[in-house]
């Protein structure tokens, strides 16, 4: 049994050293596979997926661009990058000081000839972070009936420009963005054109928009805490969302149907031309709807501190040229029963002539009980809190699990190996301290590590002190395994 120990134990502290670098760049012309044992994978030059060939990454691999724009994935056939629960793909730049950084971590563009053949490429269970331009990106726009590319359970973060930026069909759901534009001019997160599909997100403290799209569906994620607008859209159909707490706009529309949204604490909660609104809460920003709606019926509006309801829109000398008109607001609950409370909570033709009129009559007495809720009507951070916790996705749940449980030596449980043979405050234990906390601790292989040596570290130190001969054994081999990572590192 303590030998099977000792086996077990000189594997894992050598495991983290015997991956070795493996430089990539120019055009993959062959169905190609990056493994973990190959990881990382260091892009020093431009490398391309060619037309009908398909790039498969493993889970656990590593991809680090180097210091030049187009040092990237250009992808004109296929990629499958699809990590799992616990082993993430990572996609990253190579030293966050670098001279120059790549545009993008992955591109999808057409050959030569002007072909392309993504149908069927995914990305799950990734992890993008770093000086990029944006994460994912594909200016060329092509319309599809099935999306060509899926994002699921990814994670983007600290990204210097956008998260994703599409014009084509695809899917983006139970992903977590946060930290994206730090480095540019308050780019949009998430940029999609082309019937793309977002759902089931969470989009949380970024520099620019949270989503930018059109033509598609905007459903189920959580918006919260973004500079710009929570979401700008047009055409697109926008429900089941909670949008808190974003610092211009919590929807910024056109031609667009809004229903059961939870729109509180944002610049102006709607801001509108040309949509229709049902059945969402719309609540404490500083104006609730902002423009010239179409419909808007059974929503609650609440709380929204200078009007409910704000007109902007002039009426032409030609209205036939006009896409607004008169707004149906029929059938809403104000936050009053009293006529002239809610006649003073809205801004319209009767306040300046030249402005369309909201129609208000009949009203509600009360709120409707089919539009979405929170705990309170004021956007505290324990509504925010009571929120997030209701509709939050997996990866974010996962992703916290894993980093509160294993990046760090500070909260792993005692007895320790190292402390037990040479003290809790020498040398070889600080050294390799250093090694779990700066090395290790960076990669989802070295967290693993880390995890399984203080799993097994109450077992061996045991043994070691019912067995002199064993501890003894043990200590030399850390000896020589603290010899190989110094030389490892010089």
């Amino acid at each position: 049994m303590k030998k099977t120990f000792l086996i077990a134990l000189i594997i894992l502290f050598n495991y983290s050293f015997s991956f070795a670098d493996t430089e990539v760049s120019g055009l993959i012309t062959e169905d190609t596979t990056w493994t973990k044992e190959n990881s990382p994978y260091i892009i020093l030059g431009k490398v391309g997926v060619d037309y009908q060939v398909t790039l498969t990454i493993e889970p656990g691999v590593q991809v680090k661009s180097g210091a030049g724009q187009d040092y990237y994935i250009k992808v004109m056939g296929k990629i499958i990058a699809v990590g799992t629960e616990t082993n993430l793909i990572s996609f990253t730049v190579l030293e966050e000081n670098q001279s120059e950084y790549p545009q993008h971590g992955v591109e999808f563009d057409t050959n030569k000839e002007g072909y392309r053949s993504w149908e069927g490429s995914r990305f799950e269970w990734c992890e993008f972070s770093g000086q990029y331009y944006c994460g994912i990106h594909s200016q060329i726009a092509f319309n599809s009936e099935e999306p060509l590319l899926t994002v699921g359970n990814c994670k983007f973060s600290n990204i210097g420009g956008s998260g994703i930026w599409f014009q084509i069909h695809s899917l983006i759901r139970d992903s977590y963005f946060t930290n994206c534009g730090k480095s540019y001019v308050d780019p949009d997160c998430i940029v999609t054109n082309n019937g793309a599909v977002i759902e089931n997100n969470i989009i949380e403290n970024n520099y620019g928009s949270g989503i930018s799209g059109s033509d598609g569906i905007i459903s189920g994620n959580i918006i919260i805490n973004n500079k710009g607008s929570g979401i700008t859209a047009s055409n697109t159909d926008i429900f089941n969302n909670v949008v808190i707490n974003n610092g211009e706009n919590g929807i910024l529309c056109s031609e667009s149907t809004l229903t059961y949204n939870i729109i509180i604490n944002n610049g102006k909660g709607v801001r509108c031309s040309d949509s229709t609104l049902t059945h969402n809460l719309i609540g404490n920003n500083s104006i609730g709807i902002n423009g010239c709606a179409n419909v808007v019926n059974y929503n609650n509006l609440i709380g929204n501190k200078e009007y409910n309801y704000e007109v902007t829109e002039y009426k032409p000398y030609a209205p036939q040229y006009s896409e607004c008109s008169d707004t149906d607001a029929t059938n809403n609950w104000w936050g009053t029963a009293k006529e002239n409370e809610i006649a003073q909570s809205i801004y319209d033709y009767y306040d300046d002539f030249e402005l369309y009129e909201v129609i208000y009559t009949p009203w509600l007495t009360e709120p409707d009980p089919n539009v979405p809720t929170t705990t309170s009507s004021s956007s505290t951070s324990s509504t925010t809190t009571s929120v997030i916790i209701t509709t939050t996705t997996s990866f974010l749940l996962t992703t916290t699990s894993t980093i509160n449980s294993s990046t760090t030596t500070s909260t792993s449980p005692q007895p320790c190996i190292s402390e037990s043979l040479y003290g809790e405050n020498s040398a070889e234990t600080e050294f390799l301290r250093y090694i779990s906390d700066n090395v290790l601790s960076t990669t989802p292989e070295g967290q693993e590590i880390i995890r399984l040596y203080y799993e097994w570290s109450p077992i061996i130190v045991n043994a070691m002190e019912e067995d002199a001969a064993f501890k003894a054994q043990v200590k030399e081999m850390i000896d020589e395994v603290v010899d190989l990572i110094g030389r490892e590192l010089q």
